[in-house]
């Protein structure tokens, strides 16, 4: 069920929120981090922006899915070609790209994956 949307021109952004009722207690279960959290030791090679092009009649298998994973930091719905994307995060790149090979597996849908090949750090400070 779509969150808060934004709309900047003709984009549409509809926010997904990562972390459910079942998610949550899967983690506290398993000792995992629950919807939205980096697993421990993720490390920045282990993260991704991911896009997808999901047809309607996937979409509720689709948001299931990449929301039932504790390392999609992010998720929202775009008005584009690609309308679904989200954030990964994985201990490592290995296991990042076999995460992806099984929400490709249980959906049916190709994703693409953009892993950063910098890391920026900006400090910013406020006088208050």
């Amino acid at each position: 069920m779509p969150g808060a949307a934004g709309n900047a021109s003709s984009l549409s952004v509809h926010f997904y929120p990562t972390t459910s009722p079942s998610t949550t207690k899967q983690a506290a279960a398993t000792g995992a981090p629950g919807g939205g959290q980096a697993p421990p030791g993720a490390a920045s090679s282990g993260s991704t922006l991911c896009a997808a092009k999901v047809p309607e009649d996937k979409v509720d298998l689709f948001v299931e899915t990449v929301n039932a994973l504790p390392g999609v930091t992010h998720h929202y719905r775009r008005n584009h070609a690609y309308n679904y994307w989200f954030t990964l995060i994985c201990p490592s790149p290995t296991a990042l790209v076999q995460v992806l090979a099984e929400i490709e597996k249980r959906t049916g849908i190709d994703i693409i994956h953009m892993r950063a090949t910098k890391t920026f750090k900006i400090n910013a400070s406020f006088q208050l």
